[in-house]
């Protein structure tokens, strides 16, 4: 029976297995924070990191809330866990390989609790009390095979008479705003895997060309492969490229302003002093010039909103066929 089924029942005895396990220890990704009056959803996270944590007095927030509301679950577990026996609890924790329980194990809390209010030698020897540290925890055993009553199959193997042809699937025909829209997914997608110089790009193209083989020919992937190292190679772009920089390829961003919206965008460097955003376009449109500083615009206005303490600056990267321009919003 689960903890959670248990509460409010009462047992004779109890086992708790693997009470071994960090119980500080958060596993998940994502923060759902609720305003602590009304409970309403007030936004959700990514769990940021120590740096990013660092970074923003908001991000800094979230993540001691995520970590007292963890604690709280666990110590609320471990309450109605402890509270179900009437005359045996037992507490069994497996140490890891290294031979020894977490420090943050309820386990060595109990025991850590214990040794201030009692001497552990003298409670060992309470006939109604067992406190044993030391032993082994035996693997599961497997109940004996029952003997197989079926008879072996046996194959053979004829060879074909004549060779055996597989078609190439047809490429689908799109005409030229469709293959521009594709190119430029086609292109995001690949850059979307090179978060440093040092990245693959040829296993880059590859994943691309097993999403997008159907739409885009051999000279289209050969055009994007010569761009993305365009662009890996440009030296205005160097800085953002960097193995040891904390890069965001394709992040979803949620904006809260009358509804919800949903933005994504290419490339987000987190520097010592600065935060960078990148937007890849494989086209030159005047026509949509200020539609895409309008929205590499909105990005900074999200990026300051968490981040509030560095500066934001953005950048629009034309990666042409044979050029490539970086412009500054």
């Amino acid at each position: 029976m689960t903890i959670h089924k248990a509460k409010g029942l009462e047992f004779e005895a109890v086992i708790l297995p693997e009470m071994g396990y960090d119980c500080l220890k958060n596993k998940d990704k994502l923060i759902f924070k609720y305003s602590p009056e009304s409970m309403k959803l007030e936004g959700i996270y990514i769990k940021p990191d120590k740096n990013e944590a660092a970074l923003s007095p908001t991000l800094k927030e979230v993540k001691a809330y995520a970590e007292e509301t963890h604690l709280r679950d666990e110590l609320n577990l471990f309450y109605v866990a402890s509270t179900r026996a009437k005359s045996i609890l037992m507490m069994i924790g497996q140490p890891s390989k290294n031979y020894r329980l977490p420090r943050n194990c309820w386990l060595n809390y109990v025991v850590r609790a214990l040794r201030k209010k009692l001497d552990l030698n003298t409670l060992k020897n309470i006939s109604e009390i067992c406190l044993e540290r030391e032993g082994e925890i035996l693997p599961r055993t497997k109940p004996p095979q029952k003997p197989s009553y079926y008879f072996q199959s046996t194959f053979e193997i004829s060879h074909l008479q004549r060779p055996f042809k597989t078609e190439t699937p047809e490429l689908i025909v799109l005409n030229h705003p469709q293959l521009e829209q594709v190119f430029g997914e086609a292109f995001h997608y690949v850059m979307s895997w090179l978060r440093s110089k040092k990245d693959n790009v040829k296993k880059a193209i590859d994943r691309a060309r097993e999403k997008y083989g159907l739409y885009l020919t051999k000279t289209d992937f050969e055009d994007i492969e010569n761009r993305a190292l365009r662009v890996l190679n440009c030296p205005d772009l160097q800085p953002y490229f960097f193995s040891k920089n904390k890069v965001l390829t394709e992040c979803p961003l949620l904006f809260i302003q009358d509804k919800i919206q949903s933005y994504r965008p290419d490339r987000v460097v987190l520097l010592k002093d600065k935060i960078v955003v990148l937007d890849y376009k494989t086209q030159l449109n005047p026509e949509r010039e200020q539609e895409y500083i309008q929205q590499v615009r909105q990005y900074q206005t999200i990026l300051r909103k968490i981040f509030p303490n560095p500066p934001c600056e953005a950048y629009l990267v034309y990666i042409l066929k044979n050029k490539i321009y970086v412009e500054q919003v």
